[in-house]
């Protein structure tokens, strides 16, 4: 069986190591019976100040576990894992590396290039986790470096979807800044404070006698462990030291051995008692991270690396073993700490000579990024940026995109136009960051600190397209416009040429400017363009063209074609991250807006869920669609204040991004439910609170896809029926229905028919409004629409009825006429039941001739709410063909023909409401 590739730079799978046990190590014996008493804790935290021991704790741990067979991964962190991308790429090396047996198919760095990707791989990584089978312990040594609010996000998310048997272990100085009350409530945690991994006087004992072999009487042992209380580190200093001795001499004295002066006392005591040669390799490796010998020669312009850490590992001077064959070693993060403030003494050049030493080494075998970082702490701009520029698109192919954000700022503009590259990278970070605006402010920058001619004409492309990126995901769609269409004009569309990285999106964001004004055909033409320059093997792409023509299809009213390609696309990507990128995300929620228009509201709810932490990151129309849906399915239930729950979010991410008409969208959203329950006062209110029409005017002739088939116009016409002005809206309406038409969008012409239907029977134009509403259902009965009725309330209910009765006694005659079936179930759906819904053998009230189990009335409550058979297995936890059975069962006992004949008389009988 082939060995699983890792794509975890090969010279930092040190990272994924714990720390190798060395002889000075004390067995915490009381500590480890409070870790196995607490193996259904989800978090376990490890917290106290350097030096007490909380990483060989993590260590002894660890190998407890791998006696009993429980699997295990191990991080070890430093500073450069702040960027979201770089700690989820170790994180998941880590997992790949330890558990061979973990299902992670079809992962790849290529794929988390997306913006925000660290959120997506994060939900695929928790759904493979759900479904290993084993118990599993994460590891997260020093967590303490963690600053990002990005990655401690991540980290929040894992420990709130962590599933059961999982565990997470993190070793850090303070309390971190993680939400963990309720799992602190639910029992779930074990906080081991400083206090608790303070040495006992029998640890102490055994530490000086057993570990460090020194015969020391019973006062002196003593002595040492009142004065380091219980500090693992200052005991070690301190039997490395003979000042303890002079100390004893005056016992009456108090000391404080928690204190950084007193650490810094001992450790240059140790220091000085090296040899000369000693100290001096000391200092200068102190500033790297991890140690290996070629690199420390290269550092100390000697040859004797491996055989000096050989040394300080043997004399105990706090060297921590990273592997098995002792190639890489790390210093003790205290003594480290020490040795490069002595260095920082020692004068300035010193450091930065050796920073530029270690840049030179790292670019020699190859690893560009640390290279990099080195050349930056020695402040060598150019060098730095030459050593970026290689590296850059290598980061963000990996999802790296905060180190590029936070390199671009720290060169100076100048410098930065002298590497386009570098530019580019940085540009696109900034975009998918959510930092549009800075984008844009560094593409002007461009021009003012750089001759533009000098860059090479597939990059001068790039930053014109990622302007029109960066303008698209800003909403500012009249600009994008402009940009796009001369873009276009430049182009060969002949000969594309595949060196322009971002000419895939210039396609897509052109495909989506053509659907919103329903030139259709164009837009499908730019999306085949981008199909035919993405790679085959790159899902988040062709995911994001699959949204793009399918949306005009939902556009067009073509609900189950529709339906089918998305489930198909989100079935295809299953064992792939890709399904939880961008691309997916949009696909995912085209999905549940169309299972929401058909009813089948559980199973919508279901996958918006799954995706509502992308969704909350998304472009604004997927956001919309989202959220909103998730909205209507709430109100469906009759839960308005979930519903406006979920429109409040939309309102404030469209103010947090700066996103105008997300915001007018959820107010839009808020002025159709409270009209819905008959509060056109409440509509009014929120009308006149926000007048939104300046933000409507930028989009002004179009209907972006997040607003189909709602506009500010409908919304206007929707105000005024609610306000009795039904006459009025009446000619509106139709040129509103006569333009929807001429474009194609269907679905809007629908909506409109209904609501011309609504204002006639307001204005007692009955037998029109009947006619109208008639010609709608015969429209939308065979792609199987249902909320667009449901959702209008009255008077469409008591319409719908005249036609069922009319529709049941002259049954399905010829082309033009409307299913009884179909009707059915969008009474069903209002929650009413209709005589012809009822055998004719059974009377209203009675019961069945063969009662119903209480499995079989469970089931017909979940077949009521719209759960299909395969919600049903999984929630009742059997499977497909029993579910088939009892509905047989149903049907028989009930005299039903179908599921919604069979709910239908389940509420005449009074088995569910």
């Amino acid at each position: 069986m082939a060995k699983k590739k890792s794509f975890v730079q090969p010279i930092f799978q040190s990272k994924l190591n714990p720390p190798i046990s060395s002889r000075v190590s004390v067995p915490r014996a009381r500590l480890i019976d409070q870790l196995k008493s607490a193996r259904q804790a989800k978090l376990i935290l490890l917290c106290g100040p350097a030096g007490f021991g909380k990483t060989t704790l993590m260590v002894q741990w660890l190998n407890c576990l791998h006696e009993q067979g429980i699997p295990t991964a191990w991080l070890a962190l430093d500073e450069a894992d702040n960027d979201p991308g770089r700690f989820l790429t170790y994180l998941i090396g880590a997992i790949q590396k330890n558990i061979p047996s973990f299902d992670l198919t079809g992962l790849e760095p290529s794929l988390m290039n997306a913006g925000h990707a660290s959120t997506g791989l994060l939900l695929y990584v928790l759904e493979r986790l759900s479904a290993f089978p084993a118990s599993l312990t994460l590891f997260l040594d020093d967590f303490g470096v963690i600053q990002s609010p990005e990655v401690l996000n991540i980290v929040q998310q894992l420990l709130h979807h962590l599933p059961a048997d999982k565990q997470l272990i993190i070793a850090l100085r303070q309390i971190p800044a993680l939400r963990i009350e309720r799992i602190r409530a639910q029992g779930e945690l074990l906080e081991i404070d400083f206090k608790g991994l303070q040495f006992s006087r029998d640890e102490t004992e055994q530490f000086i006698r057993q570990t460090q072999g020194l015969d020391l009487d019973e006062n002196e042992i003593e002595y040492l462990y009142q004065v380091t209380e219980g500090w693992a580190a200052g005991l070690q200093l301190s039997t490395l030291s003979s000042i303890w001795r002079k100390n004893q001499e005056n016992s009456n004295q108090t000391h404080s051995w928690a204190a950084g002066k007193v650490y810094d006392y001992l450790a240059e005591e140790v220091l000085t008692r090296q040899p000369e040669k000693i100290q001096s390799f000391l200092l200068k490796t102190s500033i790297l991270k991890r140690l290996t010998g070629p690199l420390c020669n290269r550092l100390t312009g000697r040859s004797d690396g491996y055989e000096t850490l050989d040394y300080l590992e043997k004399a105990n001077i706090f060297l921590v073993p990273l592997d098995a064959e002792r190639r890489w070693y790390r210093y003790h993060g205290l003594f480290a700490k020490f040795l490069r403030t002595r260095l920082e003494r020692e004068g300035d050049q010193d450091g930065i000579d050796l920073h530029r030493a270690a840049s030179e080494w790292y670019a020699a075998v190859g690893e560009i990024q640390e290279a990099a970082e080195h050349a930056m702490s020695a402040g060598d701009v150019e060098y730095a940026a030459n050593q970026m520029e290689g590296c850059a698109f290598d980061l963000v192919r990996n999802g790296l995109t905060a180190t590029i954000v936070e390199w671009g700022e720290w060169l100076p503009k100048t410098v930065l136009a002298r590497h386009p590259v570098l530019h580019l990278a940085y540009t696109y970070a900034l975009i998918v960051r959510h930092k549009p605006e800075k984008a844009l402010e560094v593409l002007d920058q461009l021009g003012h600190h750089g001759e533009q001619s000098h860059i090479d004409d597939h990059i001068n492309r790039d930053l014109y397209n990622l302007r029109i990126l960066a303008l698209s995901v800003q909403d500012k769609m009249k600009e994008c416009e402009q940009v796009t269409t001369d873009a276009l004009a430049e182009l060969d569309v002949l000969h594309l040429d595949r060196q322009i990285r971002f000419l895939p999106t210039l396609f897509h964001i052109a495909g989506l400017l053509k659907i919103t004004v329903g030139r259709f055909e164009e837009a499908l033409e730019y999306t085949w363009q981008s199909a035919q320059l993405v790679s085959r093997t790159t899902g988040v792409m062709l995911l994001f063209n699959k949204f793009l023509e399918q949306a005009i299809g939902f556009t067009q009213g073509k609900l189950n074609e529709v339906l089918a390609v998305t489930h198909s696309a989100l079935d295809e990507t299953k064992s792939s991250p890709s399904r939880f990128s961008g691309g997916g995300t949009a696909v995912a929620v085209l999905q549940a807006e169309i299972l929401y228009e058909k009813n089948e509201l559980a199973k919508a709810e279901k996958l918006l869920l799954t995706y509502n932490t992308m969704v909350q990151i998304a472009i604004p129309d997927v956001m919309i669609m989202g959220l909103r849906t998730l909205a209507r399915i709430r109100a469906a239930y009759g839960d308005f204040t979930g519903a406006l729950r979920y429109l409040t979010q939309l309102e404030r991410l469209g103010a947090e991004r700066g996103l105008p008409r997300v915001s007018a969208t959820a107010r839009q959203e808020r002025i159709r439910i409270a009209l819905q329950r008959g509060e056109p006062e409440r509509a009014l209110e929120i009308s006149r609170h926000h007048d939104d029409r300046i933000i409507w005017l930028s989009f002004e002739g179009r209907c972006m896809i997040g607003n189909n088939p709602e506009t500010p116009e409908i919304t206007r016409l929707r105000l005024m029926m609610g306000r009795g002005q039904a006459r009025k809206v009446l000619e509106p309406l139709k040129n509103e229905l006569s333009k929807a038409e001429s474009l194609g969008f269907v679905r809007q012409g629908l909506l409109l028919r209904i609501l011309i239907a609504k204002a006639m029977e307001s204005c007692e134009e009955k037998r029109q409004a009947l006619r109208v509403l008639r010609d709608a259902l015969i429209m939308a009965q065979g792609e199987g629409f249902i909320r667009s009725f449901v959702d209008e309330g009255d008077p469409i209910p008591k319409m719908i009825r005249e036609i069922h009765k009319f529709a049941a006694s002259a049954g399905m005659i010829g082309r033009g006429s409307i299913s009884v079936e179909y009707l059915d179930r969008i009474l069903l759906a209002i929650g009413e039941v209709t005589p012809c819904s009822i055998s004719p053998k059974t009377d209203q009230g009675s019961t069945p001739p063969e009662p119903l189990t209480g499995r079989e009335i469970d089931i017909l409550e979940k077949v009521a709410m719209g759960l299909s058979n395969e919600d049903l297995a999984d929630q009742l936890c059997i499977s497909i063909h029993t579910v088939r059975f009892h509905l047989r069962n149903i049907h028989w006992k009930l005299g039903a023909h179908n599921r919604t004949q069979a709910v239908a008389l389940a509420r005449n009988f009074g088995y569910i409401r």
